[in-house]
């Protein structure tokens, strides 16, 4: 056997791994996307979309308890999945995360600017960005909702 067979042959081995691999993946993603957890999670983001945010540092839309009881029930949700694909996991806390940082925001005002010092320049730049992007959600939300977009 030559070295391009032998290159070839470890090629297609190495496909075969990775088509496997990617149908399991796909199988576990689709377990998620079908699960009661899933559900509640996206039930969850629907409800905060229907929030109009504030438009300054001041305003909460959402009660405390209100933003509490919504954490209490996302960080319940995922706790018995074992993907065995760390993207997975991933995407899973990263969409978690962003749920709950969007509650947050919506329910209780940045503890950095309780200080008596002026917080950093980051922490202001991060918030003014979640301004925006519930601003963003909220238009999006709007025109899906009036059948401009899809």
């Amino acid at each position: 056997m030559n070295n391009k067979t032998q290159i070839t042959l470890a090629g297609s081995l190495l496909l075969t791994i990775s088509a496997t691999a990617a149908t399991a993946q796909t199988a576990e993603t689709r377990v998620i996307l079908e699960s009661e957890d899933w559900e509640t999670l996206k039930t969850i983001w629907r409800l905060i979309n229907r929030v109009k945010p504030s438009d300054g540092f001041s305003g909460f839309p959402v009660a405390t308890e209100k933003g509490d009881s919504l954490q209490a029930v996302i960080d319940g949700l995922f706790a018995e999945t074992d993907n065995q694909a760390t993207q997975i996991n991933t995407a899973i806390q990263l969409i978690s995360r962003i749920t709950s940082t969007r509650i947050m925001r919506l329910s209780r005002m940045n503890p950095s600017m309780i200080m008596r010092m002026a917080p950093p320049w980051t922490e202001t730049v991060q918030d003014n960005l979640l301004f925006n992007f519930e601003q963003r959600i909220t238009t999006l939300t709007g025109l899906a909702e009036s059948s401009e977009i899809s």
